[in-house]
């Protein structure tokens, strides 16, 4: 506990938890479950970046898609739409900053594309899966 401390004082955020003893490698994120900063709108991306980076792997985010904001009231659609915003801007620049590939699913879905006020529908999968094999085709293109 002392050593993981340490850790966390001299390099959270960039640090990588690993288990050992397993028949395969796990990484995950230094900070762990964070439930003290959930929606708070302050959690920093970084360690599980690091994470995935440490297992060899390639991170990919997405955006945050529009709700159906006509099914809200207009305080709680404006508000969410606000957050979105904030979000996905948030995410691009993080994204560019550190050469992460970005699925932007939220400019391609409509209303049309959710089954509710959050959900897509058969269609918006569709165009979800369709944005998200786009990126990992650059992915795969650009090894």
């Amino acid at each position: 506990m002392i050593r993981e401390l340490h850790v966390k004082l001299v390099a959270f955020g960039t640090s990588v938890n690993v288990t050992l003893g397993l028949p395969i490698i796990r990484t995950s994120v230094d900070h762990g479950t964070a439930f003290d900063i959930a929606g708070k709108g302050v959690a920093d991306h970084g360690s599980m970046v690091q994470a995935v980076r440490a297992d060899g792997k390639q991170a990919v985010f997405f955006n945050v898609p529009y709700a159906n904001e006509a099914m809200f009231p207009s305080h709680i659609a404006r508000d969410t739409h606000e957050r979105r915003d904030y979000h996905n801007e948030r995410l691009r620049k993080f994204c560019s900053e550190n050469s992460i590939p970005l699925a932007n699913i939220c400019s391609h879905l409509r209303d049309e594309h959710l089954g509710d006020e959050l959900h897509p529908n058969e269609a918006g999968a569709r165009i979800i899966a369709e944005r998200v094999f786009g990126v990992l085709a650059s992915i795969h293109t650009a090894k």
